[in-house]
């Protein structure tokens, strides 16, 4: 007798021993389809834990873009302040160039837009009254004619050091 024949035992030991392959066999089954689902799962995990992976690749690089726009952002707005306070300058020397002031009283002009410049360049040269309109007496243009207003300060350094001398 071999561990699978069972016909020389009784009747109800056989059919015990039916049920429990028929169970065994159902269990075996049971185990197989889970198996097959746990390896499923596993696929899916793996392509989710892949998709996660890229996914935060990709906002690391989000958040270096984000870094570098923030960074941009920041020097634009410098520049625009710089640009601002440039003008602002350079309006200011315009303008006492204009009303026949010297250079050096640019800077103590007030005001933030060439209007209130003029206004106040104006009321500054009247309040020199004769001796703020002796505006700086050389030629104001280069070799080829053209306008040179940011040599004034040169020239008039190098003209009070020749009185100087000469004197």
């Amino acid at each position: 007798m071999t561990d699978r024949d069972i016909s020389s035992l009784d009747a109800d030991t056989q059919a015990y021993i039916r049920e429990l392959r028929e169970e065994a066999k159902q269990n075996r089954l049971v185990a197989a389809d889970r198996l097959a689902k746990i390896s499923e799962r596993d696929e899916a995990v793996a392509q989710a834990s892949a998709k996660l992976d890229d996914l935060t690749a990709k906002v690391t690089a989000a958040d270096a873009l984000r870094g570098q726009y923030d960074s941009l952002r920041d020097e634009h707005a410098q520049v625009l302040a710089s640009k601002s306070t440039t003008q602002l300058a350079l309006d200011r020397l315009n303008v006492a160039l204009e009303a026949g002031l010297p250079p050096s009283f640019a800077d103590r002009l007030k005001g933030d837009d060439a209007d209130a410049l003029k206004a106040d360049a104006e009321a500054f040269k009247a309040s020199l009254g004769s001796a703020g309109t002796g505006a700086v007496a050389f030629d104001k243009t280069d070799s080829s004619g053209a306008n040179v207003p940011e040599l004034d300060s040169v020239r008039s350094a190098i003209a009070t050091h020749l009185q100087q001398n000469q004197e």
